[in-house]
């Protein structure tokens, strides 16, 4: 008596077979996670504006900082946005550092915001960082 093995059944052993080999040290695993921001003064979209990223911290690090003590750093496009991807997951702090080229002299201008990145509830962030003088 013969029996006849359904193709999906081969198809589907195949790619579990396939999906059960070890990882290999020194492979990644990429990882979904993004953190896209707008940078905003005066409800006007700021562009070239200096942002910088600072992961896995609780408490605000503070402006003042050294550009490489920080994780990332991002310049804001010609519509004031800029992404980065993918980031660790956890609790991280946005901070951006720019000037207001719209006042009669030249002002700097600062924006923060904690962030948290979740493999599961939330892996993708799109904010707006509002700046003030």
């Amino acid at each position: 008596m013969k029996t006849k093995i359904p193709h999906y059944f081969l198809a589907a052993l195949a790619l579990y077979i396939g999906a059960c080999n070890p990882i290999e040290e020194g492979d990644t695993i990429p990882i979904s996670t993004e953190i896209c921001i707008e940078a905003r003064h005066h409800d006007v979209p700021h562009p070239e504006l200096n942002i910088f990223l600072k992961y896995n911290v609780d408490t605000f690090p503070g402006y003042y900082n050294d550009a490489s003590w920080y994780d990332t750093m991002l310049v804001t496009d010609a519509a004031g946005r800029a992404c980065v991807g993918p980031v660790p997951p956890g609790k991280h702090w946005i901070i951006g550092l720019g000037f207001d080229e719209h006042a009669q002299q030249l002002l700097p201008v600062f924006g923060r915001l904690p962030v948290v990145v979740d493999l599961e509830k939330k892996p993708k962030i799109d904010t707006i960082l509002y700046l003030y003088e």
